[in-house]
């Protein structure tokens, strides 16, 4: 029950107005986690781990790839520390990532 009732308290407390207002702030979070973090877990995987199986290194770039957690939203919550920042990165990062995983999903597999 905890993954949901945060959600919850993610939706209530989102502004649209912080995703237009912090909008490079979160597109350079979001890029990064979303995009530049897969290669270079990728890229580790293969230097460090060449002969590791193809599924291994690819369920490593796919964790990667999942969206901002909601423990960070619930920790902004409880250190009352950029809340609204927090709710539009999830919920941007969220929305990136449904076009992003199929997209890494295609390139892995």
């Amino acid at each position: 029950m905890g993954l949901p009732l945060a959600l919850i308290c993610v939706g209530a407390s989102l502004r649209a107005t912080e995703i237009g207002r912090h909008w490079r702030l979160i597109a350079c979070a979001s890029i990064g986690k979303l995009n530049i973090l897969k290669v270079l877990v990728w890229a580790v995987f293969l230097l460090l781990f060449p002969s590791a199986p193809d599924s291994s290194r690819g369920v490593a770039v796919l964790l990667m790839a999942t969206p901002m957690a909601v423990a960070a939203f619930v920790m902004s919550k409880q250190q009352d520390v950029a809340l609204d920042l927090a709710a539009a990165h999830l919920v941007v990062s969220t929305a990136v990532s449904c076009i992003s995983i199929p997209l890494w999903l295609y390139v892995i597999v």
